[in-house]
């Protein structure tokens, strides 16, 4: 197969693909129940729903579980007032030390219900995939802050956030990079991308003309999907699978770092003995 051939599928696939996953995936703005925005933060997460809970996968550094439920709001693609109501936080997890770090906000179903742009994904959708198909496209999907931007309508004032995705394969095992990370990488826990500098070495995939990658902050708990080709005969962008949370980044060697859903799953297994049945009947092999 030619490259321009390549390259034509993979901007096909990842614009379907970020058209589909994006009413799985949200904005969370941490509040940190000030009035001073400067002091607001935002992350990713996807949405979940396991038996008759709802919840947002994201990074466990990301989540305060001391701290008042009223700090987070979820962005909505569209432009709504506060008085619209946003989904409530009723409950949040992490794990101490942030390793591995994923984390968890448990959403009320009922006011989800009032964002219909949303809507979680089903334990289907995730699949338990090691380090990664490294011959196989990943998209990372989330809302970097740097594109995130204050907006005025009538008397109101909000924020809008751009959800965006980054295609790349997954970095095999023997070629993980040899620097000494703070927390050592470790391939029961990890997955590892290259993240590019500059336009050099990344191209727009719809126009196919160089572009410089967005700083990651921001992109914190965004879900990294596997594109699912290969999966069955033909592709659709049903057979994606979220196989990753990301968790965080390497500027001086622009990696991007990621934690396998198993980690996640084990940290809803562990506060959630309701969804034992339906973790285990998914997951057979989760423990």
């Amino acid at each position: 197969m030619e490259n321009s051939q390549k390259l034509s599928i993979a901007a096909q696939s990842s614009t379907a693909l970020l058209k589909s996953l994006a009413k799985h995936a949200v904005c969370v703005t941490d509040t940190k129940d000030s009035d001073d925005r400067s002091k607001w933060e935002i992350f990713g997460g996807t949405l979940i729903s396991i038996g008759r809970r709802v919840f947002v996968a994201t990074a466990s550094h990301c989540v305060h579980v001391n701290a008042s439920l009223t700090r987070y709001w979820l962005l909505s693609d569209t432009r709504r007032r506060m008085g619209d109501g946003i989904p409530v936080v009723v409950a949040t997890w992490n794990i101490p030390g942030d390793h591995p770090d994923v984390g968890a906000l448990e959403l009320d179903p009922k006011s989800l219900s009032e964002c219909p742009s949303k809507t979680p994904c089903s334990l289907a959708r995730l699949r338990i995939s090691g380090v990664g198909r490294i011959d196989r496209a990943a998209s990372l999907v989330g809302c970097p802050s740097q594109y995130v931007t204050e907006e005025a309508h009538e008397s109101a004032e909000g924020y809008r956030a751009m959800l965006i995705s980054y295609t790349s394969l997954p970095i095999a095992e023997s070629d993980w990079p040899g620097f000494s990370a703070r927390i050592p990488f470790d391939a029961d826990i990890d997955i590892l991308m290259n993240y590019p500098s500059g336009s050099d070495d990344t191209t727009r995939l719809d126009s196919a003309m160089p572009i410089e990658l967005p700083h990651p902050g921001g992109m914190s708990g965004g879900g990294l999907w596997d594109q699912g080709f290969g999966v069955n005969q033909l592709w659709s962008t049903d057979d994606a699978f979220l196989f990753g949370i990301q968790s965080s980044w390497f500027p001086d060697r622009r990696y991007v770092r990621v934690v396998q859903i198993c980690h996640w799953l084990q940290l809803i297994y562990q506060h959630y003995p309701d969804l034992h049945m339906e973790i285990d009947a998914a997951f057979p092999n989760l423990h």
